[in-house]
């Protein structure tokens, strides 16, 4: 095949993103290296996926994400927010490459792909097709915090309030 790897060099370093057989022909594309730019697969356990939701469907639209960011998800839904998943790695950040400046400003990301397991990709994107998911930035991969998730009816004087948040 025109497209298989003749070079042991070409090889050495890359990860199979296919299982292998011995003396199975291999062919180029089907090998990443970790360390290039976009290519989080190498690194993704068999038990791991790497999903992708546009800007579109996030509110705050991704915009001060970088790749190797953590953030959390949380869904707004009929008046009562839920922590989806907290922690999630920011694996890679799309944006266009026809336009990389508009107006002067760095371009807002089209979308993000995260590291999740099956299960959290079935949950987000369910949050995503009925509610409205919103993103916060972690300070560092930390560990999970309960969250109990909050009612519209406990917002004004219904629920109990942190006394280090000022409300307008």
């Amino acid at each position: 095949h025109p497209a298989s790897v003749s070079r042991t060099a070409d090889a050495l370093g890359k990860t199979s993103l296919v299982p292998r057989r011995q003396g199975e022909q291999i062919l180029a594309s089907s090998l990443v290296s970790g360390d290039d730019p976009g290519e989080y697969r190498a690194g993704l356990r068999p038990e791991e996926r790497a999903l992708c939701l546009p800007a579109e469907v996030v509110l705050g639209g991704w915009l001060g994400v970088a790749p190797g960011d953590y953030v959390d998800l949380t869904v707004v839904l009929d008046g009562v927010s839920h922590c989806l998943a907290q922690g999630l790695e920011v694996l890679d950040v799309v944006k266009d490459p026809s336009t990389p400046f508009s107006g002067g400003r760095v371009q807002a990301p089209l979308g993000v792909f995260l590291r999740v397991t099956p299960a959290q990709a079935e949950r987000i994107t369910l949050a995503v097709e009925y509610g409205k998911v919103y993103f916060s930035v972690l300070g560092y991969a930390g560990v999970p915090v309960p969250a109990s998730g909050a009612r519209l009816q406990d917002l004004y004087g219904g629920g109990e309030v942190e006394t280090d948040v000022l409300w307008p």
